[in-house]
């Protein structure tokens, strides 16, 4: 779990990262520089989910190896979909890769 103090927020408690795949961790089906190392890191203090429609056919190979849990999306409505993996989790205890990475930068964009 990663914890934070917001002033004028309050206290923050942070136990999932959420993310799709496409397009945010990766480009075309392959994962960005860093974002390997920063998902290893982040896997130490959070559980991290993946959820992705998978356009490229890439996100198992390209995840192969990390600590996190990838969903698969398969409605026909995806955001719904994603919506209701971030609800069963506690949309409160989920948030953004660097952000997670650095306390500093979620005090900042947090802050009241």
């Amino acid at each position: 779990m990663i914890c934070c103090s917001i002033p004028g927020y309050g206290e923050l408690r942070i136990e999932h990262c959420v993310s799709d795949f496409s397009g945010t961790p990766s480009e075309d089906g392959h994962l960005l520089p860093g974002v390997r190392e920063r998902i290893t890191s982040l896997a130490e203090k959070v559980q991290i989910l993946i959820l992705t429609a998978d356009t490229h056919g890439r996100a198992a190979g390209e995840l192969e190896g990390l600590r996190c849990v990838v969903r698969f999306l398969t409605s026909g409505d995806h955001t719904a979909e994603k919506r209701r993996s971030v609800e069963s989790l506690g949309a409160e205890g989920a948030f953004a890769l660097d952000l997670l990475l650095n306390t500093n930068r979620m005090t900042a964009t947090l802050r009241r």
